[in-house]
């Protein structure tokens, strides 16, 4: 790498690809091992990575159809390659940052399909076990419709793609929920040791 440099040329790490710049703005890309120090009104600019850009995180405030909020965790991922945007989106992306970009949207479009899908069903309906299956379509169903493509990015088709994690309702019903178990725990080891002592009663 040190041979290379001396001679003029910039290591171009692997996953990796050069932005080239001419009068500081975008020109083209490099990729492969090693790029030429331009010279004349060229010069290198930043180096962007390839790969997997995801957001993971909770999106609060998601309310019902009867004006119930909750929150819920989700996770969406997209493969990012700054090689197939298109020609006219790849200034944009380089003057933004990719991961400004990208994760920015990808953040935007989850909270887009968690609302509207979330929007059309009741609070008893959403934290029903099933309903992650569901909304995870959502998601999946927005992202393709937002044609990421044109950005260089790509739905990741993996099974961990997109997941939602966790549907949390408000805090009042969680502690109610809490209350109305520990009551119900309550009562079943009052009954328990009711019929212990009873059957106590009958040895003796």
């Amino acid at each position: 790498v040190k041979f290379w440099e001396k001679l003029g040329y910039c290591h171009i790490p692997d996953r990796m690809v050069q932005i080239i710049e001419k009068n500081g703005r975008y020109d083209s890309w490099a990729d492969g091992e090693f790029v030429h120090k331009w010279g004349f009104k060229r010069s290198l600019g930043p180096q962007v990575q390839i790969g997997v850009k995801a957001v993971n995180q909770f999106f609060d405030n998601i309310l019902t159809i009867d004006r119930i909020p909750h929150q819920i965790k989700a996770t969406a991922k997209v493969f990012f390659d700054i090689r197939k945007a298109q020609a006219d989106k790849i200034p944009i992306l380089v003057k933004a940052g990719p991961d400004s970009l990208i994760i920015g949207r990808l953040k935007s479009l989850v909270d887009l399909a968690l609302r509207r899908a979330v929007g059309q069903i009741t609070s008893q309906v959403l934290l029903s076990p099933t309903t992650s299956e569901y909304l995870e379509e959502e998601i999946k169903k927005t992202i393709a419709e937002a044609k990421l493509e044109m950005f260089g990015a790509s739905a990741l088709q993996a099974v961990d793609g997109v997941v939602v994690r966790d549907i949390l309702p408000p805090k009042r019903m969680q502690e109610s929920r809490t209350e109305s178990i520990n009551i119900n725990e309550t009562k079943a080891n009052i009954k328990d040791h009711a019929n212990d002592e009873v059957k106590q009663a009958l040895l003796t």
